[in-house]
């Protein structure tokens, strides 16, 4: 593309290209949409007013994901948008169980001592209980929706993490390529 643009031509390309938006102009066509116009359509105001201006950020620690964090950030503070939390992970992870427990606040307990003492006080109070507890403290969800651009096979190993860390019925959304017949 920058050769294509240094001279003047057009450069149509079948993948995302990963630059800042300030280095791209009307002579690049991404097919299928850019990064910038699918976080534009996720900042809109009708989109914001759905589903609300808290969001939380899960993105693999790439070239993609870091473009896709930047402007996510970018957008966020213009259209006045809050980031409760921002966690990247391994390129290549299969297991996504950390870095969703940091997004739900359960991965730092000394920030929450004196609540995970209490709750371990209570339930231990209980006899004969044959539950056998993973974790006391509840997640904190301080936001209204997350976006996670990851694909889909990434997707199917982090969402299920959100629900085993008692997350449930959350606003998750995703990129393009999540309409896949094996995500769906």
């Amino acid at each position: 593309y920058l050769a294509a643009k240094k001279e003047g031509g057009a450069f149509i390309s079948l993948s995302q290209v990963y630059l800042p938006a300030v280095q791209k102009d009307h002579s690049l066509i991404e097919i299928p949409g850019s990064i910038e116009s699918q976080l534009e359509a996720l900042f809109n105001k009708d989109f914001l007013d759905t589903f609300g201006r808290n969001a939380i950020l899960l993105y693999p620690d790439t070239n993609k994901g870091q473009t896709y964090a930047h402007r996510f950030w970018e957008l966020a503070i213009k259209n006045g948008v809050t980031i409760t939390n921002v966690q990247a992970y391994e390129d290549g992870s299969q297991d996504f169980r950390v870095p969703v427990k940091r997004l739900l606040g359960l991965g730092y307990p000394r920030q929450r001592r004196e609540e995970l003492d209490m709750l371990k006080e209570i339930y231990s109070l209980e006899k004969n209980s044959s539950i056998k507890r993973l974790q006391y403290l509840q997640p904190e969800i301080d936001f209204d929706w997350a976006f996670l651009p990851v694909s889909p096979k990434e997707a199917l190993q982090a969402i299920p993490s959100f629900h085993y860390h008692d997350a449930s019925n959350l606003k998750l959304i995703g990129t393009p390529e999540w309409r896949s017949k094996r995500l769906f």
